[in-house]
């Protein structure tokens, strides 16, 4: 058993919290040895601003400031900043470029105000405007601009679409010194301009902004393991975290993977801790981190009966091949074509997976009410009409351009959030009021002269309380008919969780087919879901493998699919941007 730590720095002291060295007492051979992570300890305490940059122009500078920054030259420091000065006629020119460390939220604002005060005239100021919820003002006084990063503007909790994009002319203006190459034309869309005004920020001061989703960890002393398209040196996947709150981060994984080391002459370790897309995790000044890692012996190495492969659905060089890629149906291109070999059978199996945690309770494809109009002409004489032809005739009469509103796919937490998605829009079109009664129930009173018929997803009337089960045959639309000034009260209650997904299929195209209900399927695993608001992503481990045997000799590809737990449509993320990751076990047996 081995405790590597980053705190011995004796023989190399460029050791950080997130790449460390650690040398062995007594040097040892990796043949027939797999390395794996026991547990991980570290301190959830990552740099909160990552050299984010902002500009900022101002005109009729004092004379008194002038000459303040010509004796202090252009280029400087100023406790957690760097900054470069550029003078115009009657215009000064400030980049503040942040240094990677933890700030407080009362501290960042502290030290950008003394900033402000020699160097900017207090033209731009930070002021906690609403202090017990963490929320930030930004000041910006009159004849000056501030041009800022997306990311600098999320952490401090604006909204940039709020703010304007910049502009050929701004960037004409803020030309000098060795920061011109911030505002290349091809990265424009990552700065914002904000005229001068008071801003509130919409949301807290996001510290969190970096936290890793999942955290990697690398050793440099393994062979190989299959990243996606890349063979890499990973060794450990573990659940990230969300909050930066300097607390500790004690991990024991379930499942820890055994992978081959190197086989060479080693006397040293050297691990390194990084994100989701495998960046080095940049961490503050804090305790050391500590792995624990252990040396086992492995049978039949040379065989190599046994692969790690770690697959997220972001993958950039299959994204090139298959732009289609998405969270919920991507395709990896693997760096090298896997074989079954001498043996009679080979296995895939999941050992964690990392996926959106909140999935829509209203689902694109289901999202739509049509409205239609129906010229209400036809005597009800079953005598002397038949049926078929009195709906023939109807069918002809009805409004040819029907009213559809569509609703933002999204997770509603509330009733009137729903409905506030389509009321407003269908009551002015068509008449048709929408609203709750008194007792709670979804009502819809037409209230034109016109016999109109409103349309629907099943599981979209299910959500509104119109019907309290789906219909036992397949059925794409509820038809609803309301007479002119007729009103339809639903006969249950709204129940927006009704729809929500509990469950989900991940689906392999290189599997032998199981049987689910009365289907064959490639099913890999079948996966419970989380849908919270207070986290972009959920990790999952399985204490117990799910061996699902693999339909073909060799593996170039994978093709993975997450479907809904009762259909064949896919499942929806809300957020799109987070991937989905799952490390995998091929096991080969005789």
């Amino acid at each position: 058993m081995y405790f590597i730590s980053s705190a011995y720095q004796n023989i190399y002291p460029d050791n950080k919290r997130s790449l460390f060295k650690n040398l062995l007492e007594t040097p040892i051979s990796g043949d027939n040895l797999c390395i794996k992570i026991d547990s991980v300890h570290l301190q959830k305490k990552i740099d909160v601003v990552d050299n984010e940059i902002i500009f900022i122009s101002y005109t009729d500078p004092s004379n008194d400031t002038l000459e303040n920054h010509r004796a202090k030259g252009l280029i400087g420091k100023f406790a957690l900043f760097e900054y470069s000065i550029s003078h115009h006629v009657r215009s000064c020119v400030v980049c503040i470029k942040f240094l990677p460390t933890y700030y407080p939220i009362k501290e960042f604002a502290r030290t950008f105000n003394l900033f402000a005060k020699e160097y900017l005239e207090n033209r731009v100021l930070l002021t906690t405007a609403h202090d017990s919820d963490a929320r930030l003002a930004l000041i910006v006084k009159s004849k000056c601009d501030v041009i800022a990063s997306f990311s600098y503007l999320k952490i401090l909790g604006f909204a940039p679409s709020t703010f304007v994009t910049y502009t050929k002319k701004i960037e004409d203006h803020v030309k000098f010194k060795n920061h011109a190459y911030m505002l290349d034309p091809k990265k424009k869309y990552y700065f914002k301009l904000i005229r001068s005004g008071v801003k509130y920020a919409r949301n807290r001061y996001n510290k969190s902004f970096y936290t890793p989703q999942i955290i990697k960890i690398y050793c440099d002393q393994v062979s190989y393991s299959i990243e996606s398209s890349k063979a890499k040196k990973l060794v450990a996947v573990l659940p990230g975290f969300e909050d930066n709150n300097c607390q500790k981060y004690d991990y024991y994984p379930t499942n820890p993977v055994k992978i081959k080391l190197n086989g060479s002459y080693l006397n040293s370790f050297k691990f390194k801790i990084a994100d989701e897309q495998g960046k080095q995790l940049k961490f503050s000044t804090g305790f050391a981190t500590y792995i624990n890692a252990s040396l086992v012996t492995t049978e039949n190495t040379s065989k190599m009966n046994e692969e790690i492969l770690t697959m997220i659905s972001s993958d950039q060089l299959s994204k090139k091949i298959y732009t289609n890629n998405e969270n919920n149906c991507f395709t990896i291109h693997l760096p090298k074509t896997l074989f079954k070999g001498p043996y009679r059978k080979w296995f895939m199996s999941v050992l964690n997976i990392s996926l959106p945690s909140i999935s829509p309770n209203i689902y694109n494809g289901e999202n739509t009410i049509t409205v239609t109009e129906i010229d209400d002409v036809i005597e009800e004489d079953a005598n002397n009409v038949d049926t078929t032809e009195k709906n023939k005739k109807r069918k002809k009469n009805q409004n040819p351009n029907p009213y559809t509103v569509t609703i933002v796919p999204a997770n509603y937490k509330t009733i009137d959030s729903l409905l506030a998605q389509f009321s407003r829009p269908i009551q002015k079109k068509t008449k048709i009021v929408v609203g709750v009664e008194s007792v709670g129930l979804v009502s819809f009173v037409n209230e034109s002269q016109r016999l109109k018929k409103i349309s629907m997803h099943p599981n979209l009337a299910l959500t509104l309380g119109l019907i309290n089960q789906l219909p036992p045959e397949k059925m794409d639309v509820m038809d609803l008919t309301l007479k002119p000034k007729e009103s339809y009260i639903a006969s249950y209650e709204p129940d927006l969780k009704i729809t929500e997904n509990l469950y989900c299929k991940l689906l392999c195209n290189e599997l032998v087919q199981s049987y689910f209900g009365d289907k064959n399927e490639e099913i890999l695993k079948f996966l419970p879901l989380r849908n919270s608001s207070q986290q972009k992503s959920f990790f999952q481990e399985f204490h117990q493998k799910t061996k699902v045997e693999i339909n073909s000799s060799s593996l170039s590809s994978l093709s993975f699919k997450l479907t809904r737990e009762n259909a064949n449509e896919l499942i929806q993320f809300e957020n799109k941007e987070v991937p989905t990751h799952m490390t995998l076990l091929i096991e080969r047996e005789n």
